[in-house]
């Protein structure tokens, strides 16, 4: 706008979440040794004090629930973080005897690939701490749930994975303490899971430990391994479309689009109809701020429209829209043209201040307390008008776009008008009070 201007305020927001083991790509290992556990007594609260990590036990659960520092020579029934003696090396475990009931504990992933997940391939190593005295072997079992949000461990149906149960190989009446970090204590455990995880879906692996019949003995897991298959990506069949302008003004436009069937897109603005076409496996960093010349990514995203700054006045700006599927390394791009797709649009040229002031200022239905204003417009495409209590007025600053308010304050000058129109009333006055008031023409908006 020309004669004004205006205050741009920016709130920035922080979103901070605890969040679950993101898994990003396919044929990536994403390993949990559980040495976060420390050696000493561990306050385990779900998801936060060790990322994904839950627990739950069926009869006095705690929030956090504790992990005791043990080395196996407990019989108590609790959840234990068993490892030898002052050892870094820990173990996520328990023994089931009697109190605690049934205990659990998982591991939630979410996948963050862009692609369906196919198959996991599961690796833990299962170890013993504790011979409880009894001779019959113990499992430690083995089960999955997938949804599109999990928030606990017991919640909605979970899947047996009999391959990935842990059963304990010492078993004798003679009750002992165990290092679960021997050989003949242990066991490790590999099994690939068919499954289809949606990307942003959520799967949580979850080991139980029941109260056996007679003394239980003390079991853990260790040393977590999980790898993803992804489903092969395809690009996009359906591209965007009707790309369209609003908001154009000297130096800035929004332009929005009709979205095609892939997971997101990217925006490609050129001061010519010339693009390249992005690479497959590729996704760029966005900047809605032109650089000046060339080809430039200006968004990428999975919304329909962006704001484009630093543009030069009366300038012819190109714009194309490619749909992508899957992300990073396995981004599927489509990479025709559409109905529209290309467009460009055309910047405003330099604003130019209004030829003819406003004038001839009268007013009616004066009242105690109120009035209306009237003049005659002049060429501008719109105008403010101030109110004083003095013939005393601050001229207005290019690129200023002040806020209206018909309520006069009741001392100084005050905009009460802002718009295209010719007559406002205005309120707040007092009786017996001179007012004095002026119009100001302007063309353009905002910084212009």
């Amino acid at each position: 706008m020309k004669r004004i201007y205006f205050l741009v305020m920016m709130m920035f927001v922080v979103s901070i979440s605890w969040g679950q083991v993101s898994i990003n790509a396919g044929s990536t290992p994403y390993s949990e040794n559980f040495d976060a556990l420390t050696t000493t007594n561990f306050n385990l609260t779900n998801n936060t004090s060790i990322t994904g990590v839950y627990a739950f036990r069926t009869l006095v659960n705690a929030t956090p629930n504790v992990f005791t520092a043990d080395n196996g020579a407990s019989n108590t029934g609790r959840f234990n973080n068993y490892g030898t003696t002052s050892a870094t090396d820990r173990a996520l475990g328990s023994a089931s005897s009697a109190g605690p009931g049934t205990l659990y504990y998982g591991v939630k992933y979410v996948n963050n690939t862009g692609s369906a997940i196919t198959s996991l391939s599961v690796t833990y190593t299962g170890e013993q701490w504790r011979n409880g005295g009894n001779a019959t072997a113990q499992i430690l079992a083995f089960d999955y749930r997938q949804a599109s949000s999990i928030t606990d461990l017991t919640t909605g149906t979970y899947t047996a994975v009999a391959a990935l149960n842990f059963t304990t190989p010492t078993n004798s009446a003679i009750a002992a303490a165990l290092d679960g970090n021997n050989s003949a204590n242990r066991a490790v455990l590999t099994n690939s899971i068919t499954v289809n995880i949606p990307a942003g879906e959520e799967i949580m692996l979850r080991w139980t430990d029941i109260n056996d019949a007679g003394v239980d003995h003390g079991v853990a897991i260790d040393d977590l391994s999980v790898t993803a298959t992804l489903a092969s990506c395809s690009a996009p069949s359906t591209q965007a479309s009707a790309i369209t302008f609003s908001s154009v003004g000297i130096n800035t436009m929004t332009v929005g689009w009709t979205n095609g069937d892939g997971l997101a897109r990217i925006v490609v603005m050129n001061t010519t109809n010339s693009f390249t076409d992005p690479i497959d496996g590729t996704t760029p960093l966005p900047d809605p701020n032109y650089s000046g010349s060339g080809e430039q990514v200006v968004y990428n995203g999975n919304g329909n429209s962006v704001d484009i700054a630093v543009l030069s006045p009366a300038t012819t700006y190109w714009y194309r829209v490619y749909e992508y599927n899957c992300i990073a390394l396995n981004t599927k791009y489509n990479i025709t043209t559409a109905a529209n797709n290309p467009n460009n649009q055309v910047t405003l040229a330099s604003c130019a201040a209004p030829l003819t002031q406003a004038s001839l200022i009268n007013f009616t239905a004066v009242g105690g307390t109120v009035m209306t204003i009237n003049w005659t417009p002049g060429n501008g495409s719109k105008r403010i008008v101030i109110i004083n209590t003095t013939n005393s007025f601050t001229n207005p600053v290019d690129g200023v776009d002040p806020s209206a308010n018909t309520a006069y304050s009741g001392s100084g000058e005050q905009v009460i008008y802002n718009n295209t129109g010719s007559s406002v009333s205005v309120t707040g006055l007092s009786y017996g009070t001179t007012y004095w008031y002026r119009v100001y023409e302007y063309n353009c908006s905002g910084v212009n």
